[in-house]
């Protein structure tokens, strides 16, 4: 959920950065000010303007990899960033759920950030593109990033998608500009279009786990078509579609920290241990084990009621989370997700329709509204309004099961029911 603190993502953190960058931060922030403001004691074009970015990492949060904004004038050099913030910060975990993530802009040596990510994550390479900022726009530049810096200014409401690392120093770039920064295609490996969660699926491919809660956790506001500036949410978009728009020809792409596959971004999940192959496994013996019991005439059984009480707590518990995200968290991309309609508290009901059979009607009642709740997500799903997970498929088809069956079982014997 781009190096990213989501939702996510998901859940999901953007761009983090440990803990004792937090520590430098206020010491950091007086420095790089006064660096900045060094800038307007010359008009030499010297002054160079870059767009940093780091390469995707192994965690979570940097799949997206990570972007920045290094000025330098000979004298000083500080890279900019919007994507640090303070896990250990009160509340945290709970404000992160409820979509109220603070984020902060910070500014540090070069140097300094460099060994950081030399010496903290090995191999995750860093590059940096020269901008063609001409005197007047880069004092205009400074200015707000001198603003971005002031404690009462440096915090803010991070957005996985539409205001986070990249997004921050690219609107401020278009705002010293005066003129927003024109895509002229989409990426090339988006060719055919793509939503928040394709271009999220692509790169979380070897992370399918990551990906399965996220599609769990995010509604349909993130299965929108986008349009070609849509996709510079990614850091790793942003440096390779930046290119045509505004960053120097002449100047090109420098590499700070060289790349290495070794030790950054995981081999893919091997395909046995996939939500997918998981799922289906889950789903087989499932099926396999009611149906076993039903031909058998057992179906009042100890094994068949775990088995109901076990699937329908674990959607009890899930639907909560998911009611929670829908309904108390403020994150845009939570609401409205039509998971909802199959992961919901109200299966806390199917815990209890083969234990107790003084309520039966009830029991009845929800299983059948259960089933027409699955079909009508399925229907959701497959008419484009919201995209699944794959492996929500043999859940899907199992959750169906477990109702049609016991709606088909009572009222065939409903002798042997209430006996």
């Amino acid at each position: 959920m781009p190096g990213h603190g989501s939702l996510s993502s998901a859940n999901v953190a953007l761009c983090k950065s440990v803990r004792p960058r937090i520590l430098r931060a206020v010491a950091t922030l007086f420095i790089a000010a006064v660096a900045l403001c060094g800038f307007f004691a010359s008009s030499s074009p010297r002054y160079r303007v870059s767009l940093v970015t780091v390469d995707p990492g192994s965690e979570y949060y940097s799949l997206e990899g990570h972007t920045g904004l290094r000025f330098t004038d000979g004298e000083n050099d500080v890279v900019v960033n919007w994507g640090v913030f303070d896990f250990n910060s009160p509340n945290f975990l709970y404000r992160f759920v409820c979509g109220e993530t603070d984020y902060m802009c910070v500014a540090e040596p070069t140097s300094r950030f460099l060994a950081g990510y030399a010496i903290r994550y090995p191999g995750r390479g860093v590059s940096e593109q020269v901008l063609p900022l001409d005197s007047v726009h880069t004092e205009i530049l400074v200015e707000k990033i001198i603003e971005n810096l002031r404690p009462e200014n440096s915090r803010y409401r991070y957005n996985y998608v539409k205001d986070n690392c990249a997004t921050r120093p690219l609107n401020l770039i278009e705002q010293s500009l005066g003129q927003v920064i024109t895509i002229p295609a989409l990426p090339p490996q988006f060719s055919d279009g793509a939503s928040f969660r394709e271009v999220m699926t692509y790169y979380h491919r070897n992370y399918p786990w990551y990906q399965f809660g996220i599609d769990i956790a995010l509604g349909s506001g993130i299965d929108t078509l986008l349009n070609p500036r849509d996709y510079l949410f990614a850091p790793v978009i942003l440096r390779e579609m930046i290119d045509p728009g505004i960053v120097n020809p002449e100047s090109g792409e420098f590499i700070l920290l060289p790349s290495s596959a070794e030790g950054v971004v995981l081999p893919p999940t091997p395909i046995l241990l996939t939500p997918m192959a998981v799922m289906w496994v889950i789903a087989v013996i499932v099926i396999a084990l009611i149906t076993t019991m039903v031909l058998k005439g057992r179906f009042h059984s100890t094994l068949v009621r775990t088995i109901y009480t076990t699937w329908f707590s674990i959607l009890f518990l899930t639907g909560c989370l998911v009611a929670f995200l829908v309904f108390v968290s403020s994150h845009e991309a939570t609401s409205p997700n039509y998971n909802l309609l199959w992961l919901n508290p109200l299966a806390i009901i199917g815990t209890f329709s083969v234990w107790f059979k003084k309520l039966k009607m009830v029991w009845e009642c929800y299983h059948f509204v259960n089933f027409a709740c699955v079909l009508a997500y399925a229907i959701v799903w497959l008419a484009g309004i919201q995209q699944g997970n794959p492996a929500f498929a043999p859940l899907l088809l199992t959750d169906a099961f477990l109702s049609a069956i016991f709606i088909t079982y009572t009222l065939r014997h409903r002798k042997a029911y209430n006996s």
